[in-house]
């Protein structure tokens, strides 16, 4: 049975070493690779007050996407946000994506981006819609699928409006 949620679900949740059962840390952010529309790592934060960073779990390192934890393969899992591959263009869920516009390929305003929407392999499966500005079936879900999507770039998220549901 496939679990889907929003990111935001995620947040807060403990991080777990599926080694020794630790707890390494909590769920801070999502990265989205924009390419391929997946969840790249999860960023989290470690140390004190004044020495903070900002680190992440490559997704590939995660054994399971759960409810109440993320169980990783091991603590070691976790590197520098620079030795993600696509570090440059991923893209924050909370920091970059919530609020962006989204428009449809004739200039169409359909809305705004509240989260996104992920299954528990950390597919990216859809759009979850804070405010919408056309009528019909995505007025009423607030939900767009993935499939629609035409272009996440650096500003918008442009969407084939052919491939929404009528």
């Amino acid at each position: 049975m496939s679990i889907i949620r929003l990111g935001a679900d995620l947040k807060d949740k403990p991080i777990v070493s599926a080694t020794d059962g630790k707890i390494i840390a909590k769920v801070k952010d999502l990265l989205i690779d924009p390419t391929t529309r997946t969840v790249s790592a999860i960023l989290f934060e470690e140390g004190g007050i004044l020495s903070r960073q900002t680190r992440i779990i490559p997704a590939g390192a995660v054994q399971v996407w759960g409810v109440d934890v993320v169980l990783i393969a091991s603590a070691d899992a976790a590197v520098p946000r620079e030795q993600l591959a696509c570090h440059e263009q991923c893209l924050s869920v909370s920091g970059q994506l919530k609020g962006r516009s989204i428009v449809s390929q004739d200039g169409t305003r359909i809305g705004e981006l509240n989260d996104v929407v992920i299954d528990n392999n950390g597919v990216v499966v859809g759009y979850d819609l804070g405010k919408v500005f056309i009528e019909g079936p995505v007025a009423k879900s607030k939900r767009i699928g993935v499939e629609a999507t035409h272009a996440l770039g650096a500003d918008v998220l442009v969407i084939d409006k052919t491939r929404l549901p009528q």
